[in-house]
C-alpha cells in the first residue's frame, strides 16, 4: 500500500503519493471526494494509475479540506488551491509538470494552467467543466434547485457510495467496488463537509480565465456520459486557445470503465508524442467435440460399465 506524504502549502498540511519514476511529472488534480492511498484498493484505478506510471511519475494529492489533508477551514479559494499544486510540486522536486483533473478538478487545473505556465507544461482535462451551475448562456447543466436536490440526497445518503454509482452505474451490481465506494466517501469527508464541498462545487465558474490559457491542451469526454453532459467538455474545448477534442466511446463517466486503452493511448501521445503498442491478453485456443455414431443404442446394449471402458 502506498503511504501518504505531506506538503506544507501556507499553514495546511496537503497529503500526496507518487507512482512510477517516469521522464515526465504529470499532477493529477483530483476530485474534492478522494482520499489518496485508499484510491488505490481500486483494481481498476489501481491499473490506470500502473499504466500512467509507465511514462511518467503520477503525483496524486488530496485537496485542503479532504482526505488526508487538513480539515476544511472557512471556503478555500481556487487561488488557495491553486498554490497546493505547487506546493505539492515543490515538495517532490517538480519545475514543471503537465497538469491532469476530472469533473470538479477541471476549473482549479484550468486556473493553475492560466497563472503558472512557467510550472503547467501540458494540461489534459477529462469529462469536466468551467461552469458548474445554470446560466442562461451556459444552459446544459443543473438549475440551482436540481443541484440542492442532488445535494441532499447525497448527504442524506453518505458512506454510502451513491456518488460512485452516479459515475459508474455499470458497477452498482458489483458489491467490492460498491464496498471500496462508500468507504471511499467516508474516508474524503464527513456528511457536513462533504454538503459544504458539494455547496463549493456549485459556486465554480472559470469561464473567464479559458481564453487565458496558453498551454497545450487536451479534453476528453464519452460521447454517452450519463453523469456529465458532453456540452461541457465541447465548452472547455471551443474556448481554451487551441485545445484538442477527442470524444471517447462508453456512458460510465469513470475513464476505467470502457475506453480505458484508447484513453490511456490518447493521454500518452499527448504527453510523450507516441503511443505503446501492448500485446493483446488473448490466447488461441482449439476446442475438439467428437460425436459417437449412435451412441445411445450402443450405450444400452453395453452397460454403463462397458460403456465407460469403451469411452
Amino acid at each position: 500500500m502506498l503511504r501518504a506524504r505531506y506538503a506544507k502549502s501556507g499553514d495546511v498540511n496537503i497529503a500526496y503519493v507518487t507512482v512510477g519514476e517516469g521522464p515526465i511529472d504529470l499532477v493529477w488534480v483530483p476530485t474534492w471526494i478522494s482520499q489518496c492511498e485508499h484510491l488505490f484498493e481500486e483494481p481498476g484505478l489501481a491499473n490506470a494509475f500502473e499504466r500512467l506510471a509507465e511514462f511518467a511519475r503520477v503525483i496524486v494529492f488530496d485537496r485542503r479540506g479532504a482526505g488526508l489533508s487538513d480539515p476544511m477551514v472557512g471556503a478555500p479559494t481556487l487561488e488557495e488551491q491553486a498554490d497546493d499544486v505547487l506546493a505539492v510540486m515543490d515538495a517532490v522536486g517538480a519545475k514543471r509538470a503537465a497538469v491532469f483533473a476530472t469533473i470538479e478538478g477541471g476549473p482549479m487545473a484550468c486556473l493553475f494552467a492560466a497563472t503558472h505556465p512557467d510550472r503547467c507544461e501540458r494540461l489534459v482535462l477529462y469529462s469536466s467543466f468551467a461552469r458548474s451551475g445554470w446560466a442562461p448562456d451556459y444552459d446544459f447543466t443543473w438549475r440551482r434547485d436540481e443541484r440542492e436536490a442532488r445535494t441532499a440526497q447525497l448527504v442524506e445518503h453518505w458512506g454510502e457510495g451513491l456518488m460512485a454509482s452516479g459515475i459508474a452505474p455499470s458497477r452498482q451490481a458489483d458489491p467490492d467496488f460498491m464496498d471500496w465506494a462508500a468507504r471511499l466517501e467516508r474516508l474524503a469527508a464527513s456528511p457536513a463537509t462533504a454538503e459544504r464541498i458539494l455547496e463549493l462545487i456549485g459556486e465554480l465558474d472559470v469561464r473567464h480565465v479559458l481564453p487565458s490559457i496558453r498551454v497545450p491542451t487536451l479534453v476528453m469526454h464519452k460521447r454517452e456520459d450519463v453523469f456529465l453532459d458532453i456540452h461541457h467538455s465541447h465548452y472547455l474545448a471551443e474556448n481554451i486557445p487551441g485545445a484538442r477534442f477527442v470524444e471517447l466511446e462508453g456512458s460510465d463517466n469513470l475513464f476505467t470503465v470502457a475506453g480505458f486503452d484508447t484513453f490511456i493511448g490518447e493521454c500518452e501521445e499527448f504527453l510523450t508524442g507516441r503511443r505503446s503498442e501492448r500485446e493483446p491478453d488473448r490466447m488461441l485456443a482449439t476446442v475438439l467435440f467428437t460425436d459417437i455414431c449412435r451412441s445411445t443404442e450402443r450405450a444400452a446394449q453395453l452397460g454403463d460399465r462397458n460403456w465407460r471402458e469403451l469411452l
